[in-house]
């Protein structure tokens, strides 16, 4: 859930978005980037992109020349559900594991065309827009 608090780096984090090289002159893809239900925030520590109720976490986004990448990343699905039963915490439901995924695609002109593949699920492509934020979603 964003809070005020929780904002402020994240809008330092997009008034310096952009292509950033590493020190070993390798770019590394940093920013925010939305539209719609879905949200990236990526740093050189990697990142994480909301899309409605699921979360994946990934790794650094290196990009070549041409703003391409390819990262490897664990999907989870979110929950603000409470406990189940007398609040006990054997009564919660257990999350799901999460899942290994791969985020690839092109950043350009502030536009990011990002496609996520889960095994077992149909690939989904966004188009997000840089220094956006998506709509959160309530997740049950």
């Amino acid at each position: 859930m964003w809070t005020s608090a929780s904002r402020a780096p994240f809008k330092l984090l997009v008034a310096f978005t952009a292509l950033a090289c590493t020190a070993a002159g390798e770019p590394v893809l940093t920013g925010m980037w939305g539209a719609g239900n879905t949200t990236l925030v990526s740093d050189a520590q990697g990142g994480r992109l909301q899309t409605g109720c699921t979360l994946v976490r990934f790794a650094p986004v290196r990009a070549d020349k041409d703003g391409a990448f390819n990262t490897s990343a664990r999907l989870e699905q979110l929950s603000l559900a409470p406990p189940v039963g007398n609040g006990e915490a054997d009564d919660a439901l257990p999350e799901p594991p999460a899942q290994p995924a791969t985020l690839a695609g092109r950043a350009s002109g502030g536009t990011m065309t990002l496609t996520l593949s889960v095994e077992g699920q149909a690939p989904r492509t966004f188009t997000l827009v840089m220094g956006q934020r998506g709509t959160s979603a309530r997740c049950l």
